[in-house]
């Protein structure tokens, strides 16, 4: 059986595949494939891959048709129909890795028995510059470091760990895998978190690619207010795990973080779309509104928020919205300009 499988979704990016999978194949450690699904590209992505395989058979291709909804969580599992690893690792067309990042990653696992093992994550600029980010090395440098599923889920709320790492295939295809929304992935790594039995911290650098423009990331797209619903449920996760009350005041948080944070999208991009978008949004707001309870932790929320913020979520916090606050907001930008 193969030890690692690396799972790639492909849409229009024929300028980055040579790098990316460059990266595979320059690994000093051999003994993985790459499962690459090609998301109907219009541009030659799918004619790269092709030219990529015949050179590595460690390359498999899929293809799918464009729905349109850019649902990385449906991606990985349709991707998981061809995955023979023992350990997957997820990264996206225009990321790419040190040529030790497996081969470290998986003698981590080998040495500790985890089934999660973080490498490095360093931000890559269009320029080649590099940046680090909140997360990016283990946890206060010490790689020796060993977390328990509440520890890493608790650590992976607010980024302190990132996600991009070398997950056993029994957590990252887990029958309970939530595919409803375009960032489920984002639930589902945090729950194999909790479920993995520990994690560990390697060297070896995870490049995450910061230069493409066109990254849904980077674009205004509708589906975007579906990260309430995400938020929604991963409070609801760590309510009926009774987390303790240091976790919840972190996750409460965070949600008010990611509410604050759509709802600047809701304010400025409100006149771009249509009515049925519109609607749709406003009752993510709402399924929001009424499913998450800030008693008992509205003052460790307004920690690290800056005074704008702050003022928002005191009036969520006696009103139990923000969205009549739109007019206000327009005020505020112009007087920042």
């Amino acid at each position: 059986m193969i030890k690692v499988t690396i799972l790639m979704p492909v849409y229009n990016g024929s300028r980055y595949l040579q790098r990316s999978i460059g990266s595979l194949t320059a690994q000093t450690y051999t003994d993985w494939e790459l499962v690459a699904l090609d998301d109907e590209s219009t541009d030659d992505s799918l004619s790269v891959l092709k030219q990529l395989a015949a050179a590595d058979k460690r390359i498999k291709i899929m293809s799918k048709l464009n729905d349109g909804k850019g649902n990385t969580a449906r991606n990985i599992s349709i991707m998981s129909k061809e995955a023979e690893g023992d350990y997957i690792f997820y990264m996206s067309q225009d990321d790419y890795l040190s040529a030790d990042l497996l081969q470290n990653a998986v003698s981590r696992a080998e040495e500790t028995g985890a089934e999660i093992v973080i490498p490095d994550m360093l931000l890559a600029n269009a320029d080649g510059s590099t940046e680090q980010a909140k997360g990016s090395f283990a946890p206060d440098g010490d790689y020796s470091t060993l977390l328990s599923g509440e520890e890493a889920f608790a650590a992976c709320i607010d980024f302190s760990i990132h996600g991009f790492a070398l997950i056993h295939r029994r957590l990252m295809f887990a029958a309970d895998c939530d595919t409803s929304y375009f960032d489920s992935d984002e639930y589902n790594t945090r729950v194999q978190y909790l479920r993995a039995n520990k994690t560990a911290f390697c060297h070896g650098t995870f490049f995450y690619y910061q230069g493409n423009a066109e990254a849904m990331t980077k674009k205004f797209a509708p589906k975007q207010f579906q990260r309430l619903n995400t938020a929604l449920m991963l409070g609801k996760k760590a309510e009926q795990e009774k987390m303790k009350k240091e976790v919840m005041a972190k996750m409460r948080r965070w949600q008010m973080q990611v509410y604050l944070n759509v709802l600047m999208l809701l304010f400025n991009n409100a006149g771009n779309m249509s009515r049925a978008e519109y609607k749709e949004a406003v009752k993510r707001f709402r399924q929001f509104e009424h499913g998450v309870r800030f008693g008992g932790y509205r003052r460790s929320t307004l920690k690290g928020f800056g005074m704008y913020e702050k003022a928002l979520a005191m009036v969520y916090f006696a009103c139990g919205t923000c969205r009549h606050l739109s007019l206000l907001h327009s005020a505020y930008k112009r007087l920042k300009r």
